[in-house]
């Protein structure tokens, strides 16, 4: 029983170490999408906030020059 029972922890051990190495080309794949959809994002929202405050500023120069 102590036999089997190391076995399995062996069989176990190495498939996830093994799974751990297969998976790595593809979470540095996934790290770099995620780099560029974050600045995608962060450019967008950089935008629209520039558009309102300039919205807003204008807004507030109209209403002050009246």
């Amino acid at each position: 029983m102590r036999r089997f029972t190391l076995g399995l922890t062996a069989v176990l051990g190495i498939a996830v170490a093994a799974d751990a190495v297969a998976a790595g080309p593809f979470r540095r794949v996934w790290e770099r999408r995620r780099a560029e959809l974050y600045a995608e994002l962060s450019n967008d929202l950089g935008r629209r906030m520039t558009s309102q405050v300039a919205a807003a500023r204008d807004d507030l120069h109209g209403e002050l020059e009246t």
